[in-house]
Order: structure tokens, then C-alpha cells, then sequence
């Protein structure tokens, strides 16, 4: 194992690398010389150093196989003492640069320290990467100070976290694991995996996207929920798959919040707005009224909620299958456009107004023949009056002859009694006509028998002696009393 003992090996070890030393008083002691630590092996300083405006800027290699390339006031390595722990620093050149991490890098610039092992600095100003293998590509003040963090640019911006990353902008924070500032100004994005940028955005939960716009003034934004993504733009929203409705830089009407390619847009008052527009339309048909009412009819309307929902939001509405199956409207029977429900609800409402119409007709014909029978009415009401009139008079008389109708009743009754008196004395001889009447029959059945009798005698000869009782003057006396 090589030591210091070994020709050509300092006491860290490394051997067989012979130094390179150019640029101002190399190998001397004057002002501003460039030099190598005592004990460096592999190191180079290829020029530069000297006085600038008035003060020494020797440039300095203090670790083994440590670079400068040139420029005034450069150090690669650490200049601890150990020779062998900031090895393979360089300063590429610039002014004042310190690469003092193992393997680490300033490329240029004025002031920038890569102190973190396999940290850079690819230039700019007052820069610090001094995290493991943190990155800053320039601009002025920024840090990277997580592992493998990076600033790209821009003042003032810092990335301490772990993979964090700062695009550019001014005074940015990335302090979350893999966090992101894309730029702007005086954004933070804190939270795990989060991304921020805009103005005054603050990414605080993991995972969440925040972007805050500007329009002369940073109004903070910050996300409350893991995932969330936030989005301020006082301009205005803009979504859209072409560029139509942009590409002449159009300033979007101040009472768009949310605009998009397809005409739609949502207002800053809420209110969603469908594209609707005459000449982007084809295929117009009249809709048969009468049978869209059915329809409308038929379609159920239930109160319900969606399952992601909690069980206190409800809402009112059809089922996307019972809409889609009435009026076959829309894409599929998932889903329910706004313009065709609008529009049903629409057609309805047209339909129930003529329909109100022809029954207000109706109702007006109605109310004239009310009107008429109204008339007739009064005017009956008026004879009625007047008869009613009449009554009360004939009533006032009739009540002024009571004790004569009392009077007539009186005799009415008896008259009443003795015709019924006389009915029975009537109904009395009526039997008895009809009892002699039958007896008179009998009588006549009698006499007829006896004429019959009497020719029959007449036609035989008979003698007075055969016969006495049968003699004229007996014959005289039966026939007188057959005929009493």
C-alpha cells in the first residue's frame, strides 16, 4: 500500500500525479500568486490569479487532483489541513468561486460555493450548492442545500429539500421531499411532492398543486388538503385542445372565469355557459309537442344522492338511462347535457303555454256565456221579484179573510159529511135496485118458462072434464099470478 515513504505518494496515499502550476507568480510567494497546498498531488491551476482593483487574488488548489482553470480568487478544495477530503474539486473560473465538496463544481461566476460532495455551480453569483450532488445553475444568492437538490436560476431561491427543485424566479422556496417551484416570485412548496409557482403560491400539502397568478398585485394562495390542486388567475381560465380562441392574445371578457376552446365558459358569477351559437348547429327539426308532454310525464323524477357524496347532499332530477331512453338526447345513457335538459324542460314549458292558451280561449268563451246567462239571470231575478211581490200581497189578503175561509171550511166539512151520507144512502138503494133488479131477471126466466108452457098446452085438445084444474078460468087465475 503506497504512503508517504513511496517516491512520488504524499501522506494521503496518492501517488504517480505530478502537479500543474501556471498563471500569476507561480511557485512564488509574491501577492496575489496562484499556488498548491504542500502535500497535493494531481492538482492544476492553469492560470490567472494576480491583484484585482487593489487586493490579492491568487488562485488556490488545496486538495488532491483539484482544478482551476483560471480567473481571480479561485479555490478548489477545502483547505482543512487533510489534502485528501475535497478531492477532485474544481473552479472552472469567475472570481472568488470556492468548490470545497469532494467532486464538486463552480463553473464560473462571481462568489458561488459548491460544498456539498459532487455538488455545482454552473455560475451567477453569491450562489451555494451545498447539498450531496445539489445543483445550482446560476443567477444570484440562490441555495440548493438539499441532496440532489437544484435551483436553475433566478435570486434568491432556495431548495432544501430532498430532490427539491427551484426553476427560477425570485425569493422561491422548495423545502419538501421532491417539491417544486417552477419560478415566479415568493412562492413555497413545502409539502411532500408538491408543486408551486405564480405568485405568492404556497404548496403546503404533500402531493397538492398550487399556482397563483398576478395582476399587479401576489394575492397568497395555499393548499388545505393532501392531492388538492389549487389555481388562482385574476386573467381569467383558459382549457382548450387548439389555440383558435387565443392565438391573437384576445383578452378574455372580464366576466369569464373559465373559458375553453369550445365556446363554453363558466362565469365569475358561477354560472355555466354552453356555446349555443345558430351556425355551429345542423340536422333542426320541429319536436311534436303534445308527445314530448307525454314523455315528460312518464319520466321519473326522484330525489337521490351520489355514493362519493355524504349523506346529507341530495339533489332532485332523472336517471341518465330513463332520459336517455324517453328522448334519445346525448351521447350515451350515462349522461345528461345541460343544453338537453334545459332544452326539455324548455319545449315543456312552450307546449303548457299553448296548451294554457287554448284553454284560455276556452275559458274566456265560458265566461261570455256566464256573462249572457248572468243577464237573464237578473232579469228573472227581477219577475221573480216582482211575483214575489205579488205573493206577498195575495198572501197579505189571504191572512185578511182567514175567519171566511175558516167559515167556508166549516161548511165545506159539513157539505163533505152529508154528501158522504148521501153516498151511503145512494150505495143502500143502489143494492136494492140491484136486488130487484135480480129478481126482476128471475121473474122474467119465469114468465118465459110459463108462455113456453102455455103454447105447448094450447096446441093439445083437452076437456074440461079430463082436466078441471086446467079449465079457462083456472088457467086465468095461474097466469094472474105468475104475472104478479
Amino acid at each position: 500500500m503506497a504512503d508517504a515513504s513511496t517516491p512520488n505518494c504524499n501522506s494521503a496515499g496518492n501517488c504517480l500525479s505530478a502537479n500543474v502550476l501556471g498563471g500569476y507568480g507561480a511557485g512564488t510567494t509574491a501577492s496575489g500568486a496562484n499556488g498548491i497546498t504542500a502535500g497535493v498531488v494531481g492538482a492544476t491551476i492553469a492560470g490567472g490569479g494576480g491583484d484585482y482593483q487593489g487586493g490579492p487574488g491568487g488562485n488556490l488548489v488545496t486538495d488532491d487532483w483539484g482544478t482551476v482553470g483560471g480567473g481571480f480568487g479561485n479555490t478548489a478544495g477545502n483547505n482543512t489541513g487533510s489534502t485528501n477530503d475535497a478531492e477532485f474539486a474544481t473552479v472552472g473560473g469567475g472570481e472568488g468561486n470556492s468548490a470545497s465538496g469532494a467532486w464538486g463544481t463552480v463553473a464560473g461566476g462571481r462568489s458561488n460555493a459548491a460544498s456539498g460532495g459532487v455538488a455545482t455551480v454552473a455560475g451567477g453569483g453569491t450562489n451555494t450548492a451545498s447539498g450531496s450532488d445539489a445543483t445550482v445553475g446560476g443567477g444570484a444568492f440562490n441555495l440548493a442545500s438539499g441532496v440532489e437538490a437544484t435551483v436553475a436560476g433566478g435570486e434568491d431561491n432556495t431548495a432544501t429539500g430532498a430532490q427539491a427543485t427551484v426553476g427560477g424566479g425570485g425569493t422561491n422556496t422548495a423545502s419538501g421531499g421532491n417539491a417544486t417551484v417552477a419560478g415566479g416570485g415568493r412562492n413555497t412548496a413545502s409539502g411532500v411532492e408538491s408543486f408551486a409557482a405564480g405568485c405568492s403560491a404556497d404548496a403546503a400539502a404533500d402531493g397538492s398543486f398550487v399556482w397563483s397568478g398576478y395582476n399587479g398585485l401576489c394575492t397568497t394562495i395555499i393548499s388545505g388538503t393532501v392531492g388538492q390542486f389549487v389555481a388562482n388567475a385574476p386573467g381569467g381560465f383558459w382549457l382548450g385542445n387548439t389555440t383558435t380562441s387565443m392565438t391573437s392574445g384576445q383578452t378574455q371578457p372580464s366576466n369569464v372565469f373559465l373559458a375553453t376552446s369550445t365556446g363554453a365558459y363558466l362565469s365569475t358569477s358561477g354560472t355555466w355557459t354552453n356555446n349555443s351559437d345558430r351556425n355551429l348547429k345542423t340536422d333542426v327539426a320541429p319536436l311534436h309537442e303534445q308527445a314530448l308532454l307525454a314523455k315528460i310525464a312518464a319520466l321519473p323524477i326522484t330525489s337521490w344522492r351520489y355514493k362519493v357524496d355524504p349523506a346529507s347532499i341530495r339533489h332532485i332530477g332523472p336517471m341518465a338511462q330513463d332520459f336517455y331512453a324517453e328522448f334519445h338526447l346525448g351521447n350515451d345513457n350515462k349522461h345528461i347535457s345541460t343544453v338537453d335538459e334545459g332544452g326539455v324542460a324548455l319545449a315543456g314549458v312552450q307546449a303548457l303555454y299553448r296548451l294554457s292558451l287554448e284553454k284560455d280561449g276556452k275559458i274566456a268563451k265560458l265566461q261570455r256565456t256566464v256573462a249572457q246567462l248572468a243577464r237573464s239571470n237578473r232579469a228573472k231575478d227581477a219577475q221573480i221579484a216582482a211575483l214575489a211581490g205579488q205573493v206577498k200581497r195575495l198572501d197579505s189578503r189571504l191572512r185578511g179573510n182567514d175567519s171566511v175561509t175558516a167559515s167556508l171550511v166549516q161548511q165545506n166539512g159539513r157539505l163533505a159529511r152529508a154528501s158522504a151520507a148521501k153516498d151511503a144512502e145512494v150505495r143502500k138503494l143502489a143494492s136494492e135496485v140491484g136486488q130487484l133488479q135480480k129478481a126482476q131477471q128471475q121473474m122474467a126466466i119465469l114468465l118465459a118458462k110459463l108462455n113456453s108452457r102455455l103454447r105447448g098446452s094450447a096446441t093439445q085438445p083437452e076437456t074440461a072434464s079430463a082436466h078441471p084444474s086446467r079449465s079457462p078460468q083456472a088457467k086465468r087465475t095461474q097466469i094472474a099470478r105468475v104475472q104478479f
